[in-house]
């Protein structure tokens, strides 16, 4: 049997995955999101899940326990299969034009979105922009 290992043919075929954060987010819901795509890439032994933590600004943001978490700018993301939102409360989001003009250039037609926490209002929001 062949044994995996990270090779530039195994990462073109890892799943890219975003989550996008605000402050407030609900941090037991990302790590309960995350440890099984770390889970996967153990199992695999090699890189089947890629993901990046984003934010609007790039600046660490605090869950809603305390946490600190560091986050990319939304607007430096690398191309994504999945955009997870984990937005807490944070729903004032839903009426900024740059924030459903990211979303919307993230969210082509390959790329999923998925809600985590509070955020079905702003995904509704940015799927009816045009």
């Amino acid at each position: 049997m062949q044994q995996l290992t990270e090779t530039s043919e195994n990462l073109a075929s890892a799943v890219r995955i975003g989550f996008l954060l605000a402050e407030g987010f609900d941090f037991y819901a990302l790590a309960a999101a995350l440890e099984p795509l770390r889970q996967a890439n153990d199992v695999a032994r090699c890189v089947v899940c890629e993901w990046q933590i984003l934010s609007l600004e790039g600046q660490p943001l605090k869950a809603n326990n305390g946490i600190v978490a560091a986050t990319l700018q939304l607007s430096q993301a690398k191309p994504l299969d999945v955009l997870i939102l984990c937005l807490g409360s944070e729903l004032q989001l839903c009426t900024d034009d740059s924030v459903r003009e990211s979303l919307a250039l993230l969210t082509k037609p390959t790329c999923r979105t998925l809600d985590v926490g509070e955020l079905a209002e702003l995904i509704s929001v940015a799927r009816l922009s045009p």
